[in-house]
């Protein structure tokens, strides 16, 4: 940009009353004015055309509402110290120039076409009733004559964590990142109040400052005071001027909360163009002023504490588009990741590294690498087919399914890790709350929400509330969070892959019962997921041997040379060349060749014909929702390939960890038979929920057996299979068998 040195601007005065004499101490305000003046009224961008002389016509035009001024172009005609003083100061520099801006605004452009607003009506009132009425002479405010809002912006500058704003930050020009947590309802907010005198008609505008104001009640004009005879005001909605206002709750982002601290959140005020920017759940960019809340006034001002409440100003809210794609930015990255591909292999390789300190997994990790990898979102008119994966890791405790969330969490750039009772009070989802400042209803984002285009890891998946287990279906397959509550009707985006891991509802995995019962989830969630995977932990010499040996030589690694040769050792591949990788094969968005099509349709059909031969297990039944998960596995597969189109290979890849993870459920029932029952024979269990039924019944923890025995017999169960169950009961601490089996008395009361 350049600058005309011989233009000349007036209306300085503005600046006048804040000029100095001393320039070594306090900026030269008078001269400051005179420099943006002319920057308004002559300065060129390198096409040559006057950027801010054109901005300034197409608000007297009314086409715009946003007089946005970038210290980038002051940098570029070396006004270094302007932009610089405007920054360390901006809520008094803008309120200078907007005067300035207000006096060098043109008149409309013949060609302009808008419509008259109430604005235009008082202008004309005062033009006709000029003939020495009071109430009409009188002149408007200037602020009411603007139809615009002044922005101030800076391309470059450095995005501030939340956690770094400190005391040296309030009333500068700043641009912060974190994520939005929750958000008001946009609502009017009053900047000037007219009123009118019920006796002599003359106007009265009052300008409002912060929060709350006390409405003007007598008449001050120069007719009543003559006449002493002070007449009432009545507020004019009409002529009063409004504007947009909302707040925001904005969070520091996941990555930048150290571990063990709480995560940081600041109120950010939103007005008139910079409301309706963001969701709950968006990672935004704000720049704008932090600045200290007012003070109190009246009694309240007597208790006022020396610590201030701050808040933030916002100028301009910016969607952050954060993604892998951040991370092989970088030409050391690009270089290490073509090494990779050069290399061969790279399927294996990458899943050989997720999670590296976790002993054997092998499919599983692959699994994880094909989440984090996923499938691009397919949308058909108005049917959208969600592209991410879905995975529920279940088992035994001790096999490492929390470690692997944990992991997962931290190499994704938008992860979420917690547990099925949520990470907030609104729990997995989302739900309307209510503003403890306002008492305003206030929608705040869940952990879900809050993991928008990211990985959620949800632990202990099995004990969500239960309110959370009614709204979790629609976010497995729409990927969005509906909210109808307290006048708030919105859907949210949702669009985030699951990673959960359940533990079994009776402490370890009971191969007698189902996976529904084991983990008390309803088949209609379950079904959901894209891959179901059990990890049992089961004994085994020549396994249990390996995995100590590798714990201990784990632990025997004490300095960070020993971890890399270590790694280097097993061809563990770097964390941020991984994510690097992953950003590289989410640019591909491979299709389905017709000449693959036949073949997809001949495995599924087959896969379906011998649904009667597999587990009476509703997990382990066969689809549609198998087959979309085959599809969206076999992307992600052609994905790390950097293939434009599946290929035979990744559909049968995929159709393979499908049926290991099936294969998984279906050992577990395999084994019972190996150890000679049977997997329909689970009558202890159905015989002690009778007789713990009868218990609940009764209040009483002594049950007499003589009514229940007849009840089991007419259920088809023997007598000796009944004094196997009380036995067995008997052994493991339930209950207290009595003599000649008559009775039982429930020990856990």
């Amino acid at each position: 940009g350049k600058l005309n040195p011989n233009s000349k601007g007036f209306g300085c005065q503005f600046f006048s009353s804040m000029a100095t004499v001393d320039k070594g101490k306090v900026p030269n305000y008078l001269e400051d004015g005179s420099k943006f003046e002319s920057i308004l009224r002559s300065y060129q961008d390198d096409s040559g055309r006057k950027k801010y002389f054109e901005l300034l016509q197409e608000i007297a035009d009314r086409k715009t509402t946003t007089f946005e001024l970038s210290l980038d172009d002051l940098h570029s005609i070396m006004e270094h110290e302007l932009a610089n003083r405007i920054q360390s100061n901006t809520m008094s520099y803008m309120e200078q120039m907007c005067k300035l801006i207000d006096q060098n605004l043109p008149d409309p452009s013949p060609a302009a076409n808008f419509e008259r607003d109430t604005l235009d009506v008082l202008n004309e009132d005062r033009r006709v009733g000029a003939d020495g009425d009071e109430g009409l002479t009188q002149t408007l405010p200037p602020a009411m004559h603007r139809r615009y809002q002044l922005v101030i912006s800076q391309a470059g500058q450095k995005k501030l964590p939340l956690r770094s704003l400190k005391a040296d930050a309030v009333g500068k020009l700043v641009t912060v990142q974190g994520i939005i947590t929750g958000a008001t309802a946009v609502k009017p907010k009053i900047l000037y109040a007219a009123y009118i005198c019920e006796q002599c008609g003359h106007e009265i505008y009052q300008a409002v400052k912060g929060d709350s104001y006390t409405p003007e009640v007598t008449c001050s004009s120069e007719r009543c005071k003559q006449s002493q005879n002070f007449g009432r005001l009545f507020f004019q909605p009409r002529g009063s001027k409004f504007t947009k206002f909302q707040e925001l709750r904005v969070q520091e982002l996941p990555e930048e909360v150290p571990k063990g601290s709480i995560p940081r959140s600041i109120k950010v005020i939103a007005e008139d163009s910079t409301t309706c920017q963001g969701c709950p759940g968006d990672v935004v960019n704000v720049t704008g002023v932090y600045l200290p809340e007012a003070a109190k006034s009246g009694f309240s001002a007597l208790t006022a504490s020396t610590v201030t409440n701050v808040y933030f100003y916002a100028l301009k809210i910016e969607q952050n588009k954060k993604s892998y794609s951040e991370y092989y930015s970088s030409e050391k990255l690009r270089t290490e990741v073509e090494k990779l591909y050069q290399s061969g292999d790279v399927y294996e390789r990458l899943s050989a590294s997720i999670a590296p300190e976790i002993w054997g997994h092998s499919d599983v990790k692959k699994v994880l690498l094909l989440l984090l990898v996923g499938a691009g979102t397919k949308s058909l008119s108005d049917v959208t087919i969600r592209g991410d994966v879905n995975v529920c890791l279940m088992g035994d405790p001790g096999v490492a399914k929390s470690q692997m969330l944990k992991w997962v969490s931290s190499l994704a750039p938008r992860a979420i890790y917690t547990t099925g009772k949520g990470s907030s009070g609104v729990g997995l989802t989302a739900a309307v709350t209510k503003d403890p400042y306002s008492g305003e209803a206030l929608l705040e984002a869940g952990a879900l929400v809050l993991a928008d285009n990211g990985v959620c890891c949800i632990d202990e998946f099995d004990k969500m509330e239960e309110s959370d287990r009614t709204s979790i279906h629609e976010v497995m397959e729409q990927q969005t969070v509906s909210i109808a509550k307290a006048g708030i009707v919105t859907s949210l985006n949702a669009r985030v892959s699951i990673l959960a891991a359940s533990n079994p509802l009776y402490g370890s995995w009971n191969r007698r019962k189902t996976v529904q019962e084991n983990i008390n989830l309803p088949t209609s969630l379950l079904s959901r997921f894209d891959i179901l995977w059990l990890l049992l932990d089961e004994p085994d010499p020549d396994n249990d041997r390996t995995l100590a040996t590798f714990v201990a030589r784990n632990h025997l690694i004490t300095q960070t040379s020993e971890l890399e040769a270590s790694r280097k050792e097993r061809d563990i591949i770097d964390i941020d060349v991984i994510r690097a990788a992953i950003g590289e094969a989410k640019e591909y968005f491979p299709t389905v060749p017709e000449s693959l099509s036949n073949y997809i349709t001949r495995m599924y059909v087959d896969m379906r014909a011998h649904k009667d031969d597999q587990v009476a297990d509703a997990t382990t039944w066969v689809t549609p929702r198998t087959l979309l998960s085959i599809l969206r596995l076999s992307q992600a597969l052609a994905r790390l390939r950097r293939a434009q189109s599946i290929s035979e290979y990744d559909v049968d890849e995929a159709v393979r960890l499908m049926q290991q993870s099936k294969r998984s459920l279906i050992e577990a029932q395999e084994s019972l038979e190996a150890d000679g029952g049977s997997r329909w024979d689970k009558y202890p269990f159905e015989i002690y929920e009778i007789i713990k039924e009868q218990r609940d019944r009764s209040g009483r923890n002594t049950v007499k057996l003589d009514s229940v025995r007849q009840q089991l017999k007419i259920k088809g169960f023997k007598e000796d299979q009944i004094r196997e169950t009380l036995s067995t009961y008997d052994a493991v601490g339930v209950w207290l068998v009595g003599h000649d089996f008559s009775e039982v008395h429930f020990v856990d009361g």
